[in-house]
């Protein structure tokens, strides 16, 4: 894998694959209304469908080809926004990227399927980084992606069959790395865990409170290599019952 700093519009006009846009629905840029505003030639195809989480629009990513002189390449060159996703080059058939990227949706972590926030480009770019050249074993035929202001690019690399999630299991190293740079996938898998098992516990607090008591909870205990829930949720269950 090859890295360098490049801006995002000479990265897309060095590129002889064609293009696409991974948008982040969960995004507050909201890249998915920009892309139709600015332009709206192709239709993005949400990334859930299909899956149970089929319904899950307002934190649905989307998958989209993009043309290199396209008006949402600007305004993605130009965002403050770090979420609202990343651009990538492949000659693969868009049925078949489609199909890697929705055996993304869960990974395994801990023993536990949790949702993979590829579509964040923030989260992405240190799984990139981590991975190198092993990345390609998550999206086979990738020839460059771009992500936070960072051009990587890859040789040819073999194709892999279609997968269905959770198939990857996150490495403890990645694991690690991740919990340095951004405490707020493991905030979520958490917040999502405790929906799951004990929805009753869940909602004895307002949701905003909760968030803010797990992240206080995590940043007790910020070890990556660990299970926490248990932890969390024996100190939710004692708060409640105080």
């Amino acid at each position: 894998m090859k890295s360098e700093a490049m801006p995002l519009i000479e990265w897309s006009r060095r590129q002889e694959s064609p293009i696409y846009a991974l948008l982040a629905g969960a995004s507050e840029a909201a890249p998915l209304q920009h892309y139709y505003q600015l332009d709206g030639s192709h239709t993005p195809r949400g990334l859930y469908l299909g899956t149970p989480y089929h319904d899950w629009l307002p934190v649905m990513p989307y998958i989209v080809p993009v043309n290199r002189e396209s008006p949402f390449i600007e305004w993605a060159a130009q965002t403050g926004s770090r979420d609202w996703g990343w651009l990538l080059a492949t000659d693969q058939p868009i049925d078949t990227l489609y199909a890697h990227l929705q055996g993304l949706t869960q990974i395994w972590h801990l023993g536990e399927a949790v949702f993979f926030r590829y579509w964040d480009g923030f989260y992405l770019s240190t799984i990139v980084k981590q991975l190198g050249d092993g990345f390609t074993a998550l999206l086979p035929e990738l020839s460059a992606l771009w992500c936070q202001g960072q051009a990587f690019s890859w040789g040819a690399s073999e194709p892999h069959e279609v997968r269905p999630f959770p198939w990857w299991a996150l490495p403890p190293d990645v694991a690690i790395a991740l919990s340095k740079h951004d405490v707020g996938p493991l905030i979520n898998n958490l917040m999502q865990q405790l929906a799951d098992s004990n929805g009753q516990l869940y909602w004895s607090f307002p949701e905003a409170n909760l968030r803010c008591k797990v992240a206080r909870f995590v940043a007790r205990h910020s070890s990556p290599d660990i299970d926490l829930f248990p932890a969390l949720e024996a100190a939710l269950i004692n708060e409640v019952q105080a």
